[in-house]
């Protein structure tokens, strides 16, 4: 890797892409490795392997570099239902800033690539404080303030409240996130006909 780090444009750059995923094991007993997580894309919990995996994209070069297996050691009791369930000892955000701090001393890369799960303002700092950027989806009900001196007096407003002018992106400030960052909004049309906005 360190060889095709080297070989490439001063002009080109490499990014790292975090993302969770869920491989299915419907067939498979249950284990502290193999056990129902939930699944944002079905909408549901799924019996199977979680992990948490984080990819060097350089051009065409593209590794996988790390991944943390989710094991699901801790019992937690439910105050409500009192049912006992299971969770992680690590939360996906706190495996991901573990392996950056490691990819750190690795690879080199510009950005960090990943959707809004992992766009915390601990996560975002991390980033920053390794000398990085990132590029992540944000939720839209994420507040934001238009000016530093507005964050600063507590004066923020959801993210799908601004007017974003001509598409161009706006200079937000994020609560805990020292630096000023640009947002864009994208809008686009799912495959069932309704609107999305990224």
């Amino acid at each position: 890797m360190r060889q095709a780090e080297c070989q490439r444009p001063a002009a080109e750059f490499a990014v790292l892409i975090v993302d969770d995923s869920i491989l299915e094991k419907t067939h498979t007993d249950l284990s502290a490795l193999i056990c129902t997580h939930w699944d944002h894309r079905m909408g549901r919990f799924v019996k199977g392997l979680n992990f948490v995996s984080l990819r060097y994209q350089a051009g065409e070069l593209s590794l996988p570099i790390a991944v943390e297996l989710i094991e699901k050691t801790e019992a937690v009791v439910d105050p409500k239902t009192q049912k006992t369930s299971a969770k992680s000892k690590f939360t996906k955000n706190e495996y991901l800033r573990a392996m950056l701090r490691v990819a750190q001393q690795q690879v080199r890369y510009r950005y960090l690539l990943a959707d809004s799960w992992y766009a915390s303002a601990e996560n975002l700092n991390t980033v920053l404080e390794l000398g990085h950027d990132f590029v992540l989806a944000l939720a839209s009900s994420r507040a934001v303030a238009l000016r530093d001196k507005g964050r600063k007096n507590g004066q923020f407003q959801a993210l799908d409240t601004l007017l974003f002018p001509d598409e161009q992106p706006l200079r937000v400030w994020l609560r805990s996130v020292q630096p000023a960052v640009l947002v864009a909004r994208q809008v686009f049309l799912n495959k069932d006909g309704s609107q999305g906005v990224l």
